[in-house]
């Protein structure tokens, strides 16, 4: 038996369910592989996916025109567009704790860190809500981080910063309303030695408004960091504004 037979033992594709065949990234032949939904051009500051002849998104824009919509993170950057397939990967992962996705998915990771030129002293995974934590008995971006450190050789930071309470989910809200739910929603634990002055890599699987990840780099802040980058499996595609 193959190290490849041990670490994944089901050789079926994920997206056409064939047989695998040879791929740099095991889980996805190498017929459906390029038919993912690679991020092409990206926002400058998101990195969600836009159009060829802008720069910036509407989200972004937003975030320049409104204090109270600073983005508290130096960038973010996501490997695809949220939707299908990926979007089933992420729910398999999400909901499934499926060991085998969170290894495909750290090595895309892995890639992008090198792609995007991300330096990163810590990793920090997005905490779940100790309700969620209890129901699932994991948290996805734990998951995902624990496989990225292994690959990059960057320690996790695991248990710095704390859900403390439980909010409503956020699929149907508006930016406003995203915010208004998440504040209060996360805290940081001393020692902040472990993070003061280090380049902190902020992990979660998907970015749709990034309310999520800019209130996280908004505590995280607090203990000085020398930046924030954030990196997700996906984002969702935003409107394209010209600069």
């Amino acid at each position: 038996m193959s190290i490849f037979d041990t670490i994944f033992p089901n050789h079926t594709c994920l997206v056409c369910k064939g047989e695998i065949n040879t791929s740099k990234y095991p889980l996805v032949c190498n017929t459906c592989l390029p038919k993912l939904p690679w991020h092409k051009k990206i926002c400058d500051k998101c990195g969600s996916e836009i159009g060829m002849h802008g720069v910036t998104c509407d989200r972004c824009q937003n975030h320049v025109k409104y204090k109270d919509a600073e983005w508290h993170y130096d960038k973010a950057r996501s490997v695809f567009t949220y939707e299908s397939p990926v979007a089933e990967f992420v729910l398999r992962l999400k909901y499934g704790a499926e060991g085998d996705v969170a290894k495909f998915v750290a090595r895309l990771l892995a890639d992008a860190v090198k792609e995007y030129d991300i330096k990163a002293d810590v990793i920090i995974p997005v905490p779940l809500a100790p309700k969620r934590l209890k129901e699932r008995g994991y948290n996805q971006a734990g998951l995902i981080t624990t496989e990225l450190s292994r690959i990059i050789g960057v320690p996790v930071v695991d248990g710095f910063l704390v859900r403390t309470r439980h909010t409503t989910a956020q699929k149907k809200m508006a930016l406003k309303e995203r915010q208004e739910n998440l504040r209060g929603a996360f805290e940081a634990c001393p020692p902040f030695s472990v993070v003061k002055g280090k380049r902190v890599l902020l992990v979660d699987d998907v970015l749709t408004t990034g309310t999520t990840a800019n209130e996280c780099a908004r505590i995280i802040r607090k203990a000085k960091p020398k930046s924030i980058e954030v990196l997700t499996i996906a984002s969702v595609s935003q409107k394209v504004v010209a600069k």
